[in-house]
């Protein structure tokens, strides 16, 4: 067997940002590369900050804000 059969799929997520749907590749996503889906220069202008509010996190969290300081969100 080729071992690239063997391969599970990488699981995708579809992700909305402003009504905009993306697919993302993995189960985490950082708020800086959230803020980037939605502004690509944002990496060249990280002293600007974006409210990033989410639902359906990890364990079904009904609604919470992402920001800088808290990392990932799962």
């Amino acid at each position: 067997m080729n071992p690239e059969e063997q391969k599970p799929e990488k699981k995708t997520v579809t992700i909305y940002v402003e009504g905009t749907p993306h697919t993302w590749p993995k189960e985490e996503i950082t708020y800086a590369e959230v803020v980037t889906l939605e502004f690509p220069d944002y990496p060249q202008h990280p002293e600007i900050s974006y409210s990033v509010k989410y639902t359906r996190g990890r364990g079904n969290m009904s609604c919470t804000f992402l920001c800088p300081q808290k990392g990932y969100l799962t």
